[in-house]
This record gives C-alpha cells, structure tokens and sequence, in this order.
C-alpha cells in the first residue's frame, strides 16, 4: 500500500512515520519554494512543475493507493484532478468548504452547528455597516489563507477600521461578533472508508499570539452534555460530508453553550497528544481511514497535554523526563516557528497542568 501526502511539513512527516511502522509506502507532493527537510529519506518527494500532467505526477509519485493532504491551503482543482487515478482522501469538497471562512460557517450553520454571529464584507466601506449589524466589538477576517492569527482585526468601533488599510488588507472579508468564552476546545475525530468513526476525547487549548501554545485533556469544567454536544456535531459533520481521515474542529465553550469556530480537515496541532495517550494517534488514524483499515479506540486512561516549540529548541534533559515524549520536526529554528512539541501524560490533571508550566518556564525562560 502508497500513500501520497500533499505537503512535505511536519503533518506529513508525523502521518508517515507512524503508517511506516505499519508497512505502508509514501510519498510526496512537492512545491517550489518548499523546504522538504521533515519529510526527507521517509518515501520520494516529487517536486510539481508546471507543465507536469496529473499523470505524470502520479506516476512519479510511485502509483499511490491514495492521495492525502497536510494542510487545506491547495489547489481543489489540481488535488480533485487524481481522483481520476486513486482514492483522494479527505474528500475535496470537505477541503474546499475550510478553505473560505464564509463558506464554512455558513455550512456549519445548515448543519445545525452554531458559530458566531458573522457577515460577509467585499469592499472596506461595507465593513462598518456590516459591523454596526452584528453589533461592536466584532473581530475581521480574510475570508482565506488566515492562519495562526494571521489576517485578523479587532474593531472596536468604526475608527478602528482605519488600522485595516495596510497593503495586507485586502478583501473580501467575514466580519464575526465576538464571542464571550471560558475556555478554548477543539475535538479530532476520524472516519474511514468504510463509514467506522472514532472520537477523541475533547482538549482544551491555550494560545499565544494566535498560536496554539498547550493543549490539555481533559477539558476541566466542562459538563458531559457540553462534550456528548460537540462530539455529535463532528460526527454529523463526518457523515454529512462523506469524509474520509481525520476531521478537526476548534470550538469555544460560552454561558450559553458551545459555538464552532472552525473546521481542519486534516490531522490537527491541538490533536499532538493523542500519539502518546490512545491506542492509535491521531496520525495512526488518519493512515487506517485512508486505507479502510479498522480504526483504533480513541479511549484513555488518564491525563496528557502537549507543549508546542515555537521558535525555541529543547534540550534532552528536558524533553525526556519521566512521561514526556519529544517530537522533533528537524526545521530550522526560526522565531515563532513550530519546530517540535513534547507530550506529557499524567495520572491525573492536577498533575499534568504542574508538568506542563514546569515544562513551559523551564523552555521558555
């Protein structure tokens, strides 16, 4: 069995080092431009060019079973276009819909998922009114390519649309009420080609500066209606979409219930722990859905979390203490960067919040 990865980053390199240890091939699709370090010596990295035919590609690409993707910022066009030759999984429907953020929620909502209030906005002087319907404060976004809090605006009021008139500002936008929150959530979930599905267990998330910083399981203070709510949604959403692999969705949990924020269809940062605290991983999974292999119970027995390397290294003697477990993504050290994450589990979540704000002073002191 081949499986073919879109992307050649740490996503990819961590799906292929746990379908390897199950004999499975891999292979990589390639653009200019991109470093291809994590994934280097795990399977054949072809680089796109353009006058490269969908089957030359895939020929090149050693024939895959099928076609995955690390990330949903591609060419639905160009990723549909191998169906013709093998199974693409997760469905390209499922990668268009995450891409636009106008898109999503509005499909979120017919699913009867609810999100923040929002409005769309093509031109800057549509903003205001828009905003003055939703009700300040509101928080703008690039309807696309928005990652990691990147091509966000807070506004308070009207006057602070003038800080959006940078060269970064371009429309169309999605204008979303703010929503007060308690606590941060995201769910993984996988389904495979044979309509199986597995649910993690919820994690809470901090961030930093837009980033995903820890990730904690499980969620304190949340109720099991609140849980058993959000697990239904994903799942609905699973089915709805015909999805095939894992399946992420962050959501806040507010004094009136949860509101989804938004989908990944791809394996997940805030996911990292399930590698070191579940029978099968979240990267295990999406290899055994893809494939139509039976997928793993998702169950746990006591408490993990996960801290993100953002821009720092580790040393060892803090990465592999007792119940840590160092994933190292073999980047560049850059400022803000994600070059790695280390997971800790715990006999219970007293215990892994210590080790965790331990870890985290300790790295980035």
């Amino acid at each position: 069995m081949r499986i073919a990865v879109l992307g050649v980053g740490q996503l990819a390199r961590m799906m292929a080092l746990d379908g390897i240890a199950m004999g499975v091939e891999f292979s990589f699709l390639k653009f200019p431009g991109e470093d291809s370090r994590c994934v280097d010596h795990l399977g054949r990295v072809v680089t796109v060019k353009a006058e490269d035919s969908c089957v030359a590609l895939y020929e090149a690409l050693g024939s895959p079973d099928v076609i995955t993707t690390e990330k949903e910022g591609v060419d639905v066009a160009f990723y549909e276009q191998f169906s013709a030759h093998c199974s693409v999984f997760p469905p390209s429907k499922a990668v268009w819909i995450s891409q636009n953020r106008l898109r999503e929620k509005t499909f979120l909502n017919d699913q009867g998922v609810p999100t923040a209030g929002f409005a769309p906005a093509a031109k800057l002087d549509e903003i205001a009114p828009a905003a003055e319907g939703l009700g300040y404060p509101v928080i703008v976004k690039t309807q696309e390519n928005g990652y990691d809090g990147k091509g966000q605006w807070w506004l308070r009021s009207a006057a602070d649309i003038a800080a959006m008139s940078g060269a970064e500002a371009s429309g169309p936008w999605l204008l979303e009420k703010v929503v007060p929150f308690e606590r941060e959530i995201s769910v993984v979930a996988a389904r495979s080609s044979t309509g199986q599905v597995e649910v993690y267990p919820l994690a809470e998330n901090v961030h930093r500066e837009g980033v995903l910083l820890t990730s904690v399981v499980p969620v304190e203070a949340i109720t099991q209606k609140q849980s058993d709510e959000v697990k239904s949604h994903i799942t609905r959403l699973l089915k709805e979409l015909d999805y095939v692999g894992v399946l992420s969705m962050e959501c806040f949990v507010t004094e009136t219930g949860i509101v989804a924020n938004e989908l990944a269809p791809r394996v997940h940062n805030s996911g990292h722990w399930t590698q070191n605290a579940t029978q099968a991983g979240q990267f295990e999974q999406h290899v055994r859905a893809v494939l139509g292999f039976p997928l793993a119970s998702t169950e746990m027995a006591a408490a993990a979390g996960m801290l993100n390397l953002l821009g720092v290294a580790a040393t060892a003697e803090q990465a592999l203490q007792a119940n840590h477990h160092w994933h190292w993504y073999g980047k560049e050290v850059r400022s803000g960067r994600k070059v790695g994450h280390i997971n800790v589990t715990a006999p219970d979540l007293a215990a892994l919040k210590l080790a965790l704000a331990k870890l985290e002073a300790e790295i980035y002191a």
